[in-house]
C-alpha cells in the first residue's frame, strides 16, 4: 500500500533537518551564518533526538552548533519495525516517555494527533518558541501547522523546504505521439478534471501489438488519498461545534472512492501489469504514475525532458477557487514531555531555521543533483506545496485498518455499500480516539 512508502521515503523527506545548509562561520564569507550562538549557557549539556532514520550532517550544521555552544546533539535511530501502522516505533517512544526515559524531541506522523497530545506525551511548541516570529515566519507549511494543532496549540513543526508531496508523473512523449493534450497545459488552463483525466487515461490503455491483450496502460496507481484530496474532502472533518464526523460517508467522499475503483478497473488492470508501477512507468508501459517527489531524480534520469508532472485532476466537488490539493508527506518534530533541555532545544531549532548565508547556492545544487537540473519542475513543486493536504484516517486509531480491510480492498462490493455498512463502527472509532476513550 502507498502509505508504506511514507516510511521508506523519510530519509529523503528530512535528511536536511539536521543539515539544512552549508557549514558556516562568522567571518562574513559565502558560508556566513547569521545567528547569535550562545557560547556559555549550554556548555556540556545534551539534547536527544529520536527518529527512524540515520542522522546526516553532510553540511556540518550540527558540528558547527556543537562547536559553538559546547552542547552535544545526540541523535538516535529508532527502527520503524515491520508493522505497517508504526506500532513498533510509536510503542517504543511512548513507553520511554511514560517511563521518564524518553528523548527531548522526536519525529512523528499523524498518529500523534490527537492521541499523544491528549495524553500529554508531547508538548506545544509555544512553550519554547514563537512560531510567528523570525526565523520561523514564512518557513512553516501552514497546512502542516494546522494539522498538528490541538486545542489551539501547535505541536508539530517542519520547515516547508523539507517536505515532499505526491503528484502525477507522466511521459510527455507518450502524450505527444498519441496526439493527446498535455496534462500540465490542461492544469494551467483550469481544464485538468476527473473527466479529462479518465478520457486521456482510457485512450492510453490499449493493445499495442494486436495480440488480444492490453499491454499499455494510462494509469499506474491505486491511491484513494489522491482522489479524496482532489474532491475537496478528507476521511474525517469537524462540525460547527468542533466534533469529528466520518466525512468519507458524505457525497464527496463516496464519489472519490467510486472514482478510485472505476479508474482502477478501467485504465489499470493491476493483475495484468505485474511489475511495480514505477518500473512500468520507466519502461513506457504506463503513461501516468502517482508517486512522491522523492522519485524525481530516478525518473528524471530515466525520462529526461520527457518527464512531466501535474497534480491530481480536480473532482466535481472541489472548490476551483482553491486551485488544487496535493497530498503532503511530512514528518514533523515534536517536543516530548521528557524534554529536560527546553532552552537548548529552542536554541537549536531556531538555528536550524535560520538562513545559513548560502541558500541560493544550496538551492541550485539541490536542483542540479536531485531534480536533474530542471528548475521549472522544482519551482512548480515549490508552488504546489502551498496547497498541501494531509490524510487524517491514520489519526484515528483503527480507522485506517478498518477502511483498508472493509472498503479499499473489498472488490466484492461497491465502495458506497461498504462505507454505509461500516459507518457506525467508523464513527465509533473516531469518537473513541477524539474523546480519549480508545485503547
Amino acid at each position: 500500500m502507498k502509505k508504506l512508502t511514507l516510511v521508506l521515503a523519510v530519509l529523503m523527506v528530512l535528511l536536511a533537518f539536521v543539515g539544512c545548509g552549508p557549514t558556516g562561520t562568522e567571518e562574513g564569507n559565502d558560508n556566513t551564518v547569521d545567528f547569535a550562538f550562545d557560547t556559555e549557557s549550554f556548555q556540556g549539556k545534551e539534547l536527544t533526538l529520536w527518529a527512524n532514520w540515520e542522522e546526516s550532517d553532510s553540511a556540518g550544521d550540527v558540528a558547527l552548533f556543537e562547536e559553538k555552544t559546547g552542547a552535544d546533539i545526540k541523535w538516535e535511530m529508532i527502527p520503524y519495525g515491520t508493522s505497517s501502522d508504526g506500532s513498533d516505533y510509536y510503542g517504543k517512544i511512548s513507553t520511554a516517555i511514560v517511563s521518564g526515559t524518553g528523548p527531548d524531541a522526536t519525529f512523528l506522523w499523524q498518529f500523534a494527533v490527537p492521541t499523544w497530545t491528549q495524553k500529554g506525551l508531547v508538548l506545544p511548541w509555544t512553550d519554547v518558541i514563537d512560531l510567528t516570529a523570525e526565523p520561523f515566519a514564512g518557513k512553516l507549511n501552514q497546512a502542516v501547522v494546522d494539522y498538528y494543532t490541538y486545542n489551539g496549540q501547535p505541536y508539530g513543526i517542519i520547515n516547508t523546504s523539507e517536505m515532499n508531496i505526491y503528484w502525477i508523473y507522466y511521459d510527455k512523449q507518450i502524450f505527444s505521439d498519441s496526439g493527446l493534450e498535455d496534462p500540465y497545459t490542461l492544469f494551467r488552463e483550469g481544464k485538468w478534471t476527473w473527466e479529462k483525466f479518465q478520457e486521456l487515461a482510457e485512450q492510453l490503455t490499449y493493445d499495442s501489438d494486436q495480440d488480444g491483450n492490453v499491454d499499455k496502460y494510462g494509469w499506474g496507481g491505486y491511491d484513494a488519498d489522491g482522489w479524496i484530496a482532489s474532491n475537496g474532502t478528507n476521511y474525517v472533518d469537524f462540525d460547527e461545534n468542533g466534533a469529528p464526523r466520518f466525512a468519507l460517508a458524505d457525497a464527496p467522499g463516496i464519489a472519490a472512492l467510486e472514482k478510485t475503483r472505476e479508474v482502477f478497473g478501467t485504465v489499470k488492470a493491476y493483475s495484468e501489469i505485474g511489475e511495480p508501477d514505477e518500473n512500468n512507468f520507466i519502461s513506457g508501459k504506463v503513461a501516468m504514475y502517482y508517486e512522491g517527489t522523492w522519485s524525481v531524480k530516478l525518473l528524471k534520469e530515466a525520462k529526461g525532458d520527457n518527464l512531466g508532472v501535474v497534480p491530481m485532476p480536480m473532482g466535481p466537488n472541489f472548490d476551483p477557487a482553491k486551485v488544487t490539493a496535493v497530498e503532503a508527506n511530512a514528518v514533523p518534530m515534536f517536543i516530548c514531555n521528557t524534554c529536560d533541555e527546553k532552552e537548548l532545544l529552542a536554541h537549536y531549532v531556531t538555528y536550524l531555521y535560520t538562513d545559513k548565508g548560502s541558500e541560493e547556492k544550496r538551492r541550485k545544487e539541490n536542483i542540479e543533483e536531485n531534480w536533474g537540473g530542471d528548475e521549472e519542475m522544482y519551482n512548480f513543486f515549490q508552488e504546489l506545496k502551498q496547497y498541501s493536504w494531509i490524510p487524517n484516517d491514520i489519526s484515528f486509531g483503527r480507522l485506517n485498518k478498518l477502511l483498508s480491510l472493509k472498503v479499499m480492498w473489498n472488490y466484492e462490493e461497491t465502495p458506497t455499500s461498504t462505507v454505509q455498512a461500516i459507518f457506525n463502527q467508523a464513527q465509533g472509532e473516531i469518537d473513541d480516539v477524539f474523546n480519549g476513550t480508545a485503547e
